[in-house]
């Protein structure tokens, strides 16, 4: 008798557990996903070797990169109605720094996004409040100070100058004339799960196109100076198609 009584207990427990189970409401389908940024810096397609005098620019002049960081801000993935959804970021690329050369951007909604829209640099809502912390940290050697705000984008090296002789580079652009608006076309399907975008900036192309940028005679700038607007502008116009998505998966 007792065993007929399990046995009874178990398929009505098995019975009342299987009808609750059928009544749970389901959870609602993910509308987000994560999208993951690498970014590869090269010189015309050659990988950067940090220290090595082994480039060479549009006018010729044999350099070194022995330091080369910036700041990617102001992210914006834009749909072809032009939606846009805008990721607040501020990340430090540095070139000798793995791990700094990818991020991720939280709570992206599903879509097709045709462009991408960043600010190489720091906007005026952050760039003279002061020092923070994070990427923006002054530790990071790209903080001048409140007034001055903080440096873009920054190469250190040497190059050969024009008797032949080894000299010093330095390029620091900066201020908040110093920051350039990037649109980049991309072919984003964006319906699951998390995607990566492959991003390359070619330093060449900084220094070549629309304008030649001869470092003899010109190799220290750093944006704050008398006479700084010109070299200023220059720069900002070639920065202008320096970044290309290369691939999304």
């Amino acid at each position: 008798m007792k065993k007929i009584i399990i046995v009874f207990i178990f398929f009505a427990v098995s019975a009342i557990s299987c009808k609750n189970d059928s009544n749970e409401i389901p959870s609602p389908a993910a509308t987000t996903g994560k999208v993951i940024f690498v970014f590869k810096n090269e010189v015309d397609g050659n990988a950067i070797q940090i220290g090595a005098m082994n480039n060479t620019n549009e006018a010729g002049n044999v350099y070194s990169v022995d330091e080369m960081r910036y700041y990617i801000s102001n992210i914006v993935f834009v749909t072809p109605a032009g939606v846009e959804f805008k990721a607040p970021n501020y990340e430090l690329i540095i070139e000798d720094s793995a791990e700094t050369k990818y991020f991720v951007v939280e709570n992206v909604p599903f879509g097709n996004y045709d462009s991408l829209k960043f600010l190489l640099g720091v906007d005026s809502a952050i760039n003279t409040i002061g020092a923070l912390t994070g990427d923006l940290d002054p530790i990071n050697s790209m903080f001048w100070d409140w007034q001055s705000g903080y440096i873009n984008f920054k190469h250190e090296g040497m190059f050969i100058d024009s008797t032949g002789n080894p000299d010093f580079l330095t390029y620091h652009f900066g201020t908040l004339k110093g920051t350039v608006d990037e649109v980049l076309p991309i072919n984003l399907n964006f319906t699951e799960g998390t995607k990566i975008i492959n991003i390359t900036f070619n330093l060449n192309k900084i220094y070549r196109s629309p304008n030649v940028i001869n470092f003899n005679g010109e190799n220290i700038h750093q944006s704050t100076g008398p006479g700084e607007n010109g070299w200023l502008q220059l720069m900002r116009e070639n920065f202008q198609g320096a970044f290309e998505v290369t691939s999304i998966q």
